[in-house]
């Protein structure tokens, strides 16, 4: 029971806290920008302009981003009439027609990455750290939260749909890019995941009730059916003191596969479409599962005694937590899990000018949640003088968050290539307006491409194929 009363206080924490201070990445503006060697990871049949490339330890990729689907920090903060000081106001958010929202997080950096060309394929190797932390929560939550319950007599609060989920691994990966036909390049990814810790929530049913009683004069009736599983937290629970980041980061207890494809299809020498799928796989939670049921199907609570002025030993929370977890009878066993990843789809058409220097392109991408599908649609313009330089715009649309210009551009200076990519640029101007930010940079050393293009330009002259000479060019 103390093992999940842990657990219940970090994902309060989480629950909290994840909102101020975490960010998740997209890659709607790096897609296609195929001069950046990371822009292969929204789709593996991307190649670098190069023969060799090298990723400076954990600083070749670094990519971080935040969305929350229901407000912004303005929409909650408000400054007061009589004065500049800001409180808090759940008004716009309890508002919202969407049942259920979240706070999402992914912050990813490469611990390695080393890249090179084989004849015609290209071979990508690394290790990439990531975390993904999200924090689903129904509107009837926060209308609790904000209104309690004494003005909702009789009124049932659903929270079902609400919990935490994340997921913290190292994966390890191997990626080959290489020609199947003419224009037309595929490539395919395979990860091993190994997995460091993880906490997932299951709410089929849950919801809260508030009515008057005679005795106690109120009672809240909750009808609790949850879920909860975790792994890689055992040491730390037991004994944070002498937590070991060195044995949980070399772990291998949770073992994961996935695999990411692409192709990229040019048509003439103008166009090009490109499609990937990410993420599909599995990870399998061996190292000290545990999965905590609740026992009751419904409970009466009517509040708890706490004596300030006696009771030095146990805070408040400790005291409202053990009264909670013997009123829900929690089941604990340890029994082995799995979850997935949340794949990603991605589709794109790009047209490119003649002289190669300017491209247009409309992507559309999407994500599969646990329950749902998110879509997002973006459309970009790239500037690419050389290979040395590029620059894009980008605007992107999502469901939550309408408005999103971005910007994303690279430069080598042999041998080093520095790159930036944002989806938002108004998060580095107003960040306290947005709902959605996300921001990828790195360093890369490259060793510029010695070989000519792969594919010759071709003419068809009745039902003879004429190669022209090879000119030296790149590939998207």
């Amino acid at each position: 029971m103390r093992r999940f009363k842990a657990i219940a206080t970090v994902i309060l924490w989480l629950t909290v806290s994840l909102p101020a201070v975490t960010l998740a990445q997209s890659g709607l503006t790096e897609y296609g920008l195929g001069g950046i060697p990371q822009a292969s990871v929204q789709n593996p049949a991307f190649r670098p302009y190069a023969s060799l490339v090298i990723g400076l330890p954990a600083m070749s990729s670094v990519s971080a981003g935040a969305c929350n689907t229901s407000f912004s920090f303005d929409d909650i903060f408000v400054e007061k009439p009589t004065d500049d000081s800001l409180h808090l106001d759940l008004t716009r958010p309890i508002g919202s027609k969407t049942d259920i929202n979240y706070f999402s997080e992914n912050i990813a950096v490469d611990l390695l990455m080393l890249g090179f060309k084989i004849d015609k394929t290209f071979l990508t190797m690394g290790i990439r750290n990531r975390l993904t932390s999200r924090v689903y929560y129904t509107t009837d939550l926060l209308k609790f939260v904000w209104q309690g319950n004494a003005d909702n007599i009789n009124r049932q609060f659903n929270l079902t749909g609400s919990g935490v989920y994340q997921e913290h691994l190292n994966n390890y990966y191997l990626g080959l890019s290489f020609p199947v036909a003419y224009g037309i390049d595929m490539g395919v990814r395979v990860n091993f995941l190994q997995g460091l810790s993880n906490i997932a929530t299951q709410t089929p049913q849950l919801a809260l009730l508030t009515r008057t009683s005679q005795q106690t004069g109120y009672e809240l009736i909750a009808k609790t059916d949850f879920q909860v599983h975790t792994s890689g937290f055992s040491q730390f629970l037991s004994d944070s003191v002498n937590f070991s980041p060195v044995d949980y980061f070399l772990a291998f207890n949770n073992i994961g596969f996935s695999l990411d494809v692409g192709i990229n299809a040019r048509i003439g020498d103008q166009f090009t479409v490109q499609a990937s799928v990410t993420d599909f796989g599995k990870i399998y939670w061996y190292g000290n599962p545990e999965t905590y049921n609740s026992g009751a199907d419904e409970v009466n609570f009517s509040g708890v005694e706490y004596d300030f002025t006696a009771d030095n030993e146990n805070s408040p929370g400790q005291v409202y937590l053990d009264s909670l977890s013997n009123l829900l009878h929690i089941k604990e066993s340890k029994n082995i899990y799995t979850t997935t990843l949340r794949t990603k789809v991605f589709v794109n058409g790009q047209y490119n000018t003649l002289n190669k220097k300017n491209r247009f392109n409309l992507l559309f991408a999407g994500r599969f949640l646990e329950e749902s599908f998110e879509y997002a649609l973006s459309v970009g313009y790239t500037f690419a003088p050389s290979e040395k330089f590029a620059v894009k715009l980008n605007y992107s649309y999502l469901k939550y968050a309408p408005l999103n210009l971005g910007l994303g551009f690279y430069f080598t200076f042999k041998p080093f290539q520095i790159y930036f990519v944002t989806d938002n640029v108004a998060a580095f101007i107003y960040p306290t307006a947005q709902k959605y930010a996300g921001v990828h940079v790195g360093i890369n050393i490259l060793i510029p491409s010695t070989y000519k293009n792969d594919i010759p330009t071709q003419k068809q002259i009745g039902k003879t194929i004429i190669a022209e000479p090879e000119s030296t060019g790149t590939k998207d």
